[in-house]
């Protein structure tokens, strides 16, 4: 559940419609607007459209900022419906006593926020992780670093042992130990020419490295002067040939994570989670919306007591994210519930790593219904897993177990 509100207008003024009410289909991912989900998630996107067909709204009041925003509004949901979320079995049920007209419904006051820093620059029908050179200047831009501040990165790091470039297999360790020569002598030269040097060699341009070292010009001075030598290209790009840029591509990331680590103290994917993807949460204010548990997943750990394992819910938070490992986006989307609102004890089979014994475990997870904190959903394109967080009362931490059967997710939308 990504963006789940699309403002109608762009203000950053409150906007308030008293005792309106029509479908969330009319603001909600609506078809060739949405923008906020890359199209691996068309099937997400389908299932949410379906469901708002079912829910109403009335006292919508949102404001929206530059790269944020809020809504808070009465969500209806009418009781008789089923919304069950991508066929997996695990349903909200609405229990307020509410009725408008003949129709018994529930009204519950929602509040939203979303929060997308790279929603003026990241367009989902072009954007692909995987482009390094786009994540060099995606990260130069969302950290507000200036061309002449990133130069004085690559020069205050010249005379560092680089990552040595991938070699053809026909390289000779002589070729190795050359290069390891020439490192040497570098070390005795100043570091600003090594850089000049360096992004001369690589990107066939000819800068005098003296008239930068005593001249007092300054490095907005050489930055104009490699954009003169390469005007298709920014000043940036030349150190990122000369530094970060490998014929492999994992070894490019590799270099690029060390690099804005250097300057931010996060990691690549850190990076993008927090700056490229977006993110956002919906609290609801009254305790009326039942999550169901799939019964085949889940069990009440009392083997007698055959009613539904549920919780009311209190908050969603929501975070698009990616997974350099595995290439793949990480839709996660985690649910709290109410206060002491889960309806007892269960079980579940879940997987965990075991330190000791060096390998993944499979067993029956006892949850108290005092110590249940959360559960999680980690969407990908084609499955999702699942995540229960509780408290270790033994040692007072959380506890996360995950779930051992994957829930496979087709182009229907079924359960294998």
């Amino acid at each position: 559940m990504k963006k789940i509100f699309i403002f109608l207008f762009v203000t950053m003024s409150i906007v308030v419609f008293s005792q309106f009410r029509q479908s969330i289909r009319n603001i909600f991912m609506q078809t060739g607007e949405y923008k906020s989900l890359p199209k691996e998630y068309n099937f997400l996107i389908d299932n949410m459209r379906l469901h708002s067909e079912n829910i109403y709204f009335q006292n919508l009041q949102f404001s929206k900022a530059r790269n944020s925003g809020f809504v808070s509004l009465d969500l209806i949901f009418f009781n008789t419906a089923k919304y069950e979320f991508l066929n997996t079995g695990f349903e909200i049920k609405p229990t307020g006593n509410n009725k408008i007209g003949q129709r018994e419904v529930t009204i519950v006051p929602t509040r939203a926020n979303d929060t997308w820093k790279g929603s003026e620059v990241v367009d989902f029908s072009k954007y692909n992780p995987l482009d390094n050179k786009a994540n060099f200047f995606f990260m130069k831009y969302f950290l507000n670093i200036s061309d002449a501040d990133l130069l004085a990165h690559f020069i205050n790091n010249a005379d560092n042992v680089q990552l040595p470039k991938s070699r053809k297999k026909t390289e000779s360790v002589v070729a190795i130990s050359a290069e390891e020569v020439e490192r040497e002598k570098k070390r005795n030269e100043s570091n600003l020419k090594i850089f000049i040097d360096d992004i001369n060699k690589v990107n066939n341009i000819k800068i005098n490295p003296a008239e930068y070292e005593k001249s007092g010009k300054s490095l907005n001075d050489l930055c104009e002067e490699i954009n003169k030598q390469m005007p298709d290209s920014d000043c940036g790009f030349s150190a990122y040939k000369t530094y970060i840029a490998d014929i492999d591509e994992k070894r490019t990331r590799a270099n690029l994570d060390v690099f804005y680590r250097g300057l931010s103290s996060q990691r690549l994917d850190e990076l993008t989670d927090d700056f490229v993807l977006p993110r956002g949460d919906i609290e609801f204010e009254e305790k009326n919306l039942n999550l169901i548990f799939p019964k085949d997943l889940f069990y009440n750990k009392d083997k007698g007591n055959k009613s539904e394992l549920s919780f009311f819910i209190n908050k969603i938070e929501h975070h698009l994210t990616y997974d350099f490992n595995k290439e793949t986006y990480v839709l996660i989307v985690k649910l709290f519930p109410y206060f002491d609102s889960l309806s007892s004890d269960f079980k579940f089979i879940g997987l965990y790593d075991d330190v000791l014994k060096g390998k993944n475990i499979t067993s029956e997870i006892s949850v108290s219904k005092n110590d249940f904190k959360n559960i999680e959903f980690l969407i990908y394109p084609d499955k999702m897993k699942i995540n229960i967080v509780f408290k270790n009362k033994e040692y007072n931490y959380d506890k996360s177990f995950a779930l051992k059967k994957e829930i496979i997710l087709n182009k229907v939308n079924s359960k294998k």
